[in-house]
């Protein structure tokens, strides 16, 4: 037993080696030594952008469960017709005439 605990012992001194000379390589390569510190001071911002967008999407895109089917009819009607101005090859796929044709 007090061979296996060496060994054991030895493995992790070499995994923790291996760690840190890995991470020394990284931080050394790092174009911007603030990486870390930057995504922190950026995340506010895109937090603040998500916000601004999110909510009023989300009553778009999304059924609020006020009356789902009819909002996802209307919704579909409007794409469709959109979608019918173009091309059929720069449709959205459900859009195209062979998948319109199904419908």
């Amino acid at each position: 037993m007090p061979g296996t605990l060496q060994k054991q012992r030895g493995r992790m001194a070499a995994k923790q080696a291996d760690e840190a000379r890995q991470e020394g390589g990284l931080r050394a390569n790092s174009k911007n030594k603030d990486d870390s510190q930057s995504v922190d001071r950026d995340l506010p911002t895109a937090s603040a952008k998500r916000r601004s967008f999110y909510l009023p999407l989300s009553f778009i895109e999304r059924t609020v469960d006020l009356i789902p089917n009819s909002a996802y009819y209307a919704r579909w009607i409007v794409r469709v017709v959109e979608e019918k101005t173009k091309p059929n090859e720069k449709r959205l796929r459900e859009c195209r005439d062979s998948a319109l044709s199904l419908a």
